[in-house]
């Protein structure tokens, strides 16, 4: 009676041993994934920010990868925004990439933080 009661006893305890670590490996899961070092992502600090070319030509059909200098920032590839004032004629996607469509002349934006800079795209 003894030791089926004791061998119960040494599970229960093994059991709540093994849940324990389980809960821990969970909460320093949680804990490192809401970390500022999991998540990080330098913060925006204004610089000068230029095209290394100011206006392209492109023919229809053909892609062109955005290319600018910057100085004095430190961003992520997340701040950057990318936008054309005329997707018909060119369009521009997230990683900066253009697609000349039709014929004509658009102007695409490129934007980090609350620094824009403008390049003319032309499209033949």
């Amino acid at each position: 009676m003894y030791a089926s009661s004791h061998r119960n006893q040494k599970s229960c305890q093994t059991l709540l041993f093994i849940c324990i670590i389980l809960f821990l490996l969970a909460f320093f899961r949680i804990l490192y994934r809401n970390s500022r070092f999991y998540y990080y992502e330098p913060a925006i600090t204004m610089g000068v920010m230029q095209f290394q070319e100011r206006s392209i030509t492109i023919k229809s059909g053909e892609w062109y990868q955005i290319r600018f200098n910057y100085a004095h920032f430190s961003f992520s590839r997340s701040h950057i925004k990318y936008k054309s004032d005329n997707i018909l004629i060119a369009y521009v996607n997230s990683s900066g990439k253009i697609l000349g469509l039709f014929p004509g002349t658009a102007v695409i934006t490129v934007t980090v933080g609350e620094e824009a800079i403008k390049m003319k795209v032309t499209v033949k």
